[in-house]
């Protein structure tokens, strides 16, 4: 997804279409985002091994 997202970025800034604050603010958005689908995997992960435990 970061790839594609990036591709279409560079895309966008060879042709003029966004700035770099544009090209910025989209990639730190990214970022979060994908830091915090990592936190909510490894949250899950936490859960479901202390869920076993209880069960």
């Amino acid at each position: 997804m970061q790839i594609l997202n990036l591709h279409f970025l560079v895309k966008g800034r060879k042709q003029e279409l966004i700035t770099g604050g544009d090209f910025a603010f989209v990639m730190a958005i990214n970022i979060a985002i994908a830091n915090f689908l990592c936190m909510i995997a490894k949250d899950f992960s936490e859960f479901s091994k202390a869920w076993g435990r209880i069960t």
